[in-house]
């Protein structure tokens, strides 16, 4: 728990902003060290991954319109955070059961006034895959410190099988 790059940062982010904040040991959150270009990232990609991510990248755009999209406009903001939760929950439907912004109103009303916060300074990291001007994939999270944090994801299944979620990574 000490060793967190987050348990490191939350403390000065919330000095910085006047915030108030309990830590917890939790879950993870997954980041990577953002590189200088696409080409680095590119090259950082390794074996596996790069390949199944480049063929099923192929696969889409062979047959749909794939458009990936970083939110960048504050007006843009409150449609794009209820997209974000619209996919994330719709996912977990299929599942039978609730996400986390579905079983607890409070933890959704946190993100969405953390979302604008974390857009005012630059932090907010909101981004979509549109195929054929359909929304079907987001991915939320933060850019801190010269690293992107992953929060969450959500995703229509029906383009599960093109790992249409890691496609944003």
């Amino acid at each position: 728990f000490e060793e967190s790059y987050i348990f490191k940062i939350v403390p000065k982010m919330a000095l910085e902003n006047g915030w108030t904040y309990k830590m917890e040991s939790g879950m993870a959150c997954p980041y990577i060290t953002l590189c200088n270009s696409w080409d680095a990232f590119q090259k950082s990609i390794k074996g596996k991954m790069k390949y199944e991510m480049r063929r099923r990248l192929k696969l889409l755009e062979a047959n749909h319109k794939i458009e990936f999209i970083k939110l960048q406009e504050r007006d843009e903001l409150v449609q794009g955070i209820n997209i974000f939760f619209s996919l994330h929950e719709s996912r977990w439907k299929k599942r039978g059961t609730k996400g986390i912004f579905e079983f607890h109103e409070k933890v959704r009303e946190f993100h969405e006034s953390l979302a604008f916060k974390f857009y005012e300074k630059d932090w907010l990291r909101l981004f979509f895959v549109k195929m054929d001007g359909i929304p079907v994939a987001s991915l939320y999270g933060f850019e801190y410190g010269g690293k992107f944090f992953h929060y969450n994801a959500g995703f229509d299944d029906q383009w599960a099988k093109y790992g249409i979620a890691k496609q944003l990574i």
